[in-house]
């Protein structure tokens, strides 16, 4: 069986809104240009950090995956800006 933390993931990337209120999401872009949708992220969080490049950790709920259209990660603490 797997270890518990295997869903455990940190990710790297810039942060995005995308879409309008009331559902504005937050989205993480790698520079690999994977998306992933940053759930549990206060949304005046995700606004202070837009465009910045930041270091996510968090629980993987959704991975990527054949159908998936936008893998998830429950985001946990704050994100940390990466670099300058």
């Amino acid at each position: 069986a797997a270890a518990p933390d295997d869903r455990h993931r940190t990710l790297e990337g810039e942060i995005h809104i995308k879409g309008n209120e009331p559902f504005p999401t937050a989205i993480l872009e790698t520079a690999s240009h994977d998306s992933w949708e940053l759930v549990g992220l206060p949304m005046d969080e995700a606004r202070a950090l837009q465009g910045r490049k930041v270091k996510v950790e968090g629980t993987v709920i959704q991975a990527p995956g054949p159908g998936v259209w936008l893998p998830s990660v429950l985001v946990q603490g704050v994100p940390q800006p990466v670099g300058r």
